[in-house]
Order: structure tokens, then C-alpha cells, then sequence
């Protein structure tokens, strides 16, 4: 009785995730707003979601600014998503955040400042509305450059992304569960 009690809590501590202690380092990062720019040379006003993911343990120093660099960089308006090859940076120092292309990150931007945003360490769950600061980028994509010159209605927001070794522990954990409740102790009848 007392094994079939262990295999139960060690059951439900797996399915409540407690692993051992790492912890994700990644943090989906998104911008979103309304922006106008040109593609392929054509003006365009679209609401946008841009994505990127970063490692947070990644963070440079640059001239006093923080930088993350950016993965699996994309954008969706309109319906299209638009995959970003432009190796790109997630910037910020005191209430300002920005997103750069990391050829040029002081030079061209989509920034946006808010208190809330103070003493932000990049690793942090955020959603913040932003007011525009500075918005002037150009991105290569897969459907072509992209050129942003003016951003409204600007938020942030940063998630974590959970380590596969939660979802393993999580589903495992599920699996002991089920395993242990079909585990029962067999009744037996008998007519004389």
C-alpha cells in the first residue's frame, strides 16, 4: 500500500511540472501596433504582430544598451505572414525598448518608451503599451524588403517558452497518474 501512495505523489508531482533545477532561458518577444512603410516600393498602412525568440542568458552590452538577439524572426499583417532574414536585435535601456537590425542597431529602429518599462532585464514576463519613440527600419523577408517609417498604437510583450524537459516531465507525470489509478486492487467473488 504504502508503494502504490509513493508512486501516486511522485505521479502528481511530474504532472505538476516540479523537475529538477534548470529553467528556459527563451522569451518569445512581440511588437505590436499599426505601421506604415513601403513594400517593394509600395506604401502600405497594416496592423502587425512582429515574433522573434531570444535567450535571455544572451544579453550583450553594447554602448550602454542591452541587446538579445532574435530568432525565428517574423511578422504577420494582414492575414500574411512575413519570415524576417534580417538578423535582428531586441534592445533596451532604462523605459525604452526597441527592435534593431543587428548591422545597424543605434541607427535604425522601431522603438517605443514607457515607465512601466524601467529597469526591464529582458528576462521578465511583460505587456506593456508603448509610446513611439523612433521608427525607421528596412527587413529583408521572404516576401521581399520591408521599410518602416511610423508606428501607433505601439505594445510589448515577452513570455517565456517552456523547456521541453517540462513537457516530458508533465506528460510523464500524466502517465503515472493513469497508471497508478488503473492499478487497483482486484476484487474477487465468490459464490459457495
Amino acid at each position: 500500500m504504502k508503494i502504490k501512495h509513493a508512486t501516486l505523489v511522485l505521479a502528481i508531482m511530474g504532472a505538476a511540472g516540479i523537475s529538477s533545477a534548470a529553467s528556459s532561458a527563451l522569451i518569445t518577444y512581440t511588437f505590436s501596433g499599426n505601421f506604415t512603410g513601403t513594400l517593394h516600393g509600395d506604401a502600405f498602412t497594416a496592423d502587425a504582430v512582429f515574433t522573434g525568440v531570444g535567450d535571455s542568458a544572451t544579453v550583450t552590452d553594447i554602448g550602454g544598451v542591452h541587446f538579445v538577439p532574435l530568432s525565428l524572426m517574423s511578422a504577420v499583417a494582414d492575414g500574411e505572414t512575413y519570415v524576417i532574414s534580417t538578423p535582428t536585435y531586441l534592445g533596451f535601456i532604462n523605459n525604452l525598448v526597441g527592435l534593431a537590425p543587428q548591422a545597424n542597431p543605434f541607427g535604425s529602429a522601431v522603438n517605443g518608451f514607457s515607465d512601466a518599462m524601467n529597469g526591464y532585464d529582458g528576462a521578465a514576463h511583460a505587456t506593456v503599451a508603448l509610446e513611439t519613440f523612433y521608427v525607421s527600419v528596412a527587413f529583408a523577408t521572404n516576401h521581399g524588403s520591408v521599410t518602416l517609417s511610423s508606428a501607433r498604437n505601439l505594445s510589448f510583450g515577452a513570455a517565456a517558452v517552456p523547456e521541453p524537459a517540462s513537457w516530458a516531465m508533465m506528460v510523464g507525470g500524466f502517465g503515472l497518474i493513469g497508471a497508478a489509478m488503473r492499478r487497483r486492487q482486484r476484487i474477487v467473488v465468490s459464490f459457495a
